[in-house]
Protein backbone atom coordinates (compact mmCIF):
# COMPACT_ATOMS: atom_id res chain seq x y z
CA UNK A 1 0.00 0.00 0.00
CA UNK A 2 2.88 2.55 0.92
CA UNK A 3 4.06 2.06 -2.94
CA UNK A 4 1.67 2.98 -4.72
CA UNK A 5 -0.39 -0.53 -5.04
CA UNK A 6 1.96 -1.97 -7.37
CA UNK A 7 1.93 -5.32 -8.49
CA UNK A 8 4.24 -7.59 -5.62
CA UNK A 9 3.71 -10.81 -7.44
CA UNK A 10 1.76 -14.31 -8.69
CA UNK A 11 1.51 -17.45 -7.21
CA UNK A 12 0.03 -20.26 -9.71
CA UNK A 13 -1.88 -23.37 -7.84
CA UNK A 14 -2.66 -25.48 -10.29
CA UNK A 15 -6.38 -25.58 -9.81
CA UNK A 16 -8.40 -28.23 -11.93
CA UNK A 17 -11.87 -27.35 -11.49
CA UNK A 18 -13.38 -23.82 -11.24
CA UNK A 19 -12.55 -21.46 -7.74
CA UNK A 20 -15.52 -20.79 -5.75
CA UNK A 21 -14.12 -18.63 -2.84
CA UNK A 22 -11.40 -17.13 -1.22
CA UNK A 23 -10.05 -15.71 2.16
CA UNK A 24 -7.17 -15.42 4.36
CA UNK A 25 -5.39 -14.98 7.31
CA UNK A 26 -2.76 -13.00 8.69
CA UNK A 27 -2.54 -15.26 11.79
CA UNK A 28 -2.12 -18.47 10.40
CA UNK A 29 -0.17 -17.09 6.75
CA UNK A 30 -2.22 -18.72 5.07
CA UNK A 31 -5.30 -18.68 2.43
CA UNK A 32 -7.96 -20.97 1.91
CA UNK A 33 -10.13 -21.65 -1.15
CA UNK A 34 -13.19 -23.34 -2.42
CA UNK A 35 -13.95 -24.76 -5.80
CA UNK A 36 -16.62 -26.25 -7.94
CA UNK A 37 -15.69 -29.67 -6.68
CA UNK A 38 -16.84 -29.51 -3.27
CA UNK A 39 -13.34 -29.15 -2.15
CA UNK A 40 -11.93 -27.12 0.44
CA UNK A 41 -8.27 -26.29 1.07
CA UNK A 42 -5.63 -24.65 2.66
CA UNK A 43 -2.61 -22.84 0.89
CA UNK A 44 0.70 -21.26 2.90
CA UNK A 45 1.75 -18.22 1.42
CA UNK A 46 5.38 -18.56 3.14
CA UNK A 47 5.78 -22.16 1.82
CA UNK A 48 3.86 -21.82 -1.21
CA UNK A 49 3.14 -25.09 -0.82
CA UNK A 50 -1.13 -26.58 -0.08
CA UNK A 51 -1.67 -27.42 3.51
CA UNK A 52 -4.53 -29.61 3.56
CA UNK A 53 -7.78 -30.52 0.99
CA UNK A 54 -10.90 -31.87 2.37
CA UNK A 55 -14.02 -32.84 0.22
CA UNK A 56 -17.85 -32.12 1.69
CA UNK A 57 -20.50 -34.12 0.06
CA UNK A 58 -23.06 -31.80 0.46
CA UNK A 59 -20.57 -28.94 -0.64
CA UNK A 60 -18.30 -25.97 -0.35
CA UNK A 61 -19.09 -22.12 -1.49
CA UNK A 62 -17.73 -18.89 -0.52
CA UNK A 63 -16.18 -19.33 3.58
CA UNK A 64 -14.94 -16.86 5.63
CA UNK A 65 -12.80 -17.22 8.67
CA UNK A 66 -12.50 -16.27 11.87
CA UNK A 67 -9.76 -12.70 12.44
CA UNK A 68 -8.22 -15.43 15.24
CA UNK A 69 -7.66 -17.75 12.81
CA UNK A 70 -9.27 -20.83 14.34
CA UNK A 71 -12.66 -21.79 11.98
CA UNK A 72 -13.64 -21.32 9.04
CA UNK A 73 -17.16 -21.33 8.24
CA UNK A 74 -17.88 -22.75 5.02
CA UNK A 75 -21.46 -22.21 3.26
CA UNK A 76 -22.98 -25.07 1.54
CA UNK A 77 -23.81 -23.47 -1.91
CA UNK A 78 -26.35 -22.00 -3.68
CA UNK A 79 -27.17 -24.86 -5.45
CA UNK A 80 -27.74 -27.05 -2.24
CA UNK A 81 -31.17 -27.24 -1.95
CA UNK A 82 -31.16 -30.38 0.66
CA UNK A 83 -32.01 -30.21 4.69
CA UNK A 84 -28.01 -31.44 4.72
CA UNK A 85 -27.83 -27.21 3.48
CA UNK A 86 -26.39 -24.62 5.50
CA UNK A 87 -23.12 -23.56 7.07
CA UNK A 88 -20.47 -26.19 7.63
CA UNK A 89 -18.00 -25.14 10.95
CA UNK A 90 -14.23 -26.25 9.61
CA UNK A 91 -11.07 -26.52 12.01
CA UNK A 92 -8.59 -24.18 9.92
CA UNK A 93 -5.48 -26.82 11.21
CA UNK A 94 -6.73 -29.85 9.14
CA UNK A 95 -9.98 -28.75 7.09
CA UNK A 96 -12.11 -31.59 9.71
CA UNK A 97 -15.13 -30.74 10.15
CA UNK A 98 -16.41 -29.99 12.94
CA UNK A 99 -20.15 -29.56 13.41
CA UNK A 100 -22.81 -28.39 10.42
CA UNK A 101 -25.25 -25.34 11.70
CA UNK A 102 -28.61 -25.35 9.69
CA UNK A 103 -29.64 -22.31 8.19
CA UNK A 104 -32.15 -22.89 4.80
CA UNK A 105 -31.41 -23.72 1.74
CA UNK A 106 -28.45 -22.32 -0.82
CA UNK A 107 -26.23 -20.85 1.15
CA UNK A 108 -23.67 -19.41 -0.53
CA UNK A 109 -21.99 -15.73 0.92
CA UNK A 110 -20.63 -15.02 4.33
CA UNK A 111 -18.49 -13.27 5.91
CA UNK A 112 -16.80 -12.97 9.86
CA UNK A 113 -16.97 -9.21 11.11
CA UNK A 114 -14.03 -7.83 11.74
CA UNK A 115 -13.78 -8.21 15.55
CA UNK A 116 -14.67 -11.84 15.23
CA UNK A 117 -17.57 -12.14 16.92
CA UNK A 118 -20.02 -13.08 14.34
CA UNK A 119 -20.47 -14.53 11.20
CA UNK A 120 -22.95 -14.23 8.54
CA UNK A 121 -24.01 -16.05 5.71
CA UNK A 122 -26.91 -15.64 2.80
CA UNK A 123 -29.01 -18.23 1.49
CA UNK A 124 -32.16 -17.26 -0.76
CA UNK A 125 -33.36 -14.20 0.66
CA UNK A 126 -32.18 -15.21 4.26
CA UNK A 127 -29.53 -13.39 5.98
CA UNK A 128 -28.18 -15.30 9.01
CA UNK A 129 -25.91 -14.27 11.71
CA UNK A 130 -24.02 -16.76 14.17
CA UNK A 131 -22.26 -15.95 17.45
CA UNK A 132 -18.71 -17.33 16.85
CA UNK A 133 -17.91 -18.43 20.44
CA UNK A 134 -20.63 -21.17 20.78
CA UNK A 135 -21.84 -21.47 17.01
CA UNK A 136 -25.55 -19.90 17.79
CA UNK A 137 -27.75 -18.78 15.96
CA UNK A 138 -28.33 -14.19 17.10
CA UNK A 139 -30.86 -13.05 14.33
CA UNK A 140 -32.43 -14.14 10.43
CA UNK A 141 -33.23 -11.65 8.73
CA UNK A 142 -36.11 -12.39 5.65
CA UNK A 143 -36.61 -10.99 3.12
CA UNK A 144 -33.66 -9.44 1.97
CA UNK A 145 -31.18 -9.31 -0.84
CA UNK A 146 -34.48 -9.14 -3.41
CA UNK A 147 -34.16 -12.09 -4.97
CA UNK A 148 -31.56 -13.95 -3.01
CA UNK A 149 -28.71 -12.86 -0.58
CA UNK A 150 -26.04 -11.66 -2.83
CA UNK A 151 -22.17 -10.38 -1.94
CA UNK A 152 -22.58 -8.41 1.65
CA UNK A 153 -20.99 -6.41 4.09
CA UNK A 154 -20.81 -5.60 7.47
CA UNK A 155 -20.30 -1.73 9.07
CA UNK A 156 -17.14 -2.06 11.79
CA UNK A 157 -19.70 -1.87 14.93
CA UNK A 158 -21.66 -4.65 13.69
CA UNK A 159 -24.60 -2.77 13.58
CA UNK A 160 -25.75 -2.54 9.42
CA UNK A 161 -25.10 -5.19 6.51
CA UNK A 162 -25.34 -4.08 3.11
CA UNK A 163 -26.76 -6.59 0.81
CA UNK A 164 -26.02 -6.35 -2.80
CA UNK A 165 -29.66 -7.18 -4.99
CA UNK A 166 -30.25 -9.63 -7.21
CA UNK A 167 -32.09 -7.73 -9.99
CA UNK A 168 -31.37 -4.28 -9.64
CA UNK A 169 -28.30 -1.67 -9.20
CA UNK A 170 -28.45 -1.20 -5.46
CA UNK A 171 -28.76 -2.89 -2.55
CA UNK A 172 -30.82 -3.45 1.20
CA UNK A 173 -29.61 -2.07 4.16
CA UNK A 174 -30.18 -4.68 7.41
CA UNK A 175 -30.26 -3.28 10.75
CA UNK A 176 -28.45 -5.87 12.98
Amino acid sequence: IDDGHKFVRRINVDFKEGLRGFCGNVKRHAVYYSTTNRRLGAFDLESEKILWEQQYDSGCDRACITPDGSKLYVPTGWWSKTTNSGFLVVNADDGKLLKRLPCGVGSHNSIATLDGRFVLVGTETNLWVFNTKDDSLVLNVKDCGESGVFPFTVDSRNRFAYVCLGKHVGFDVVDL
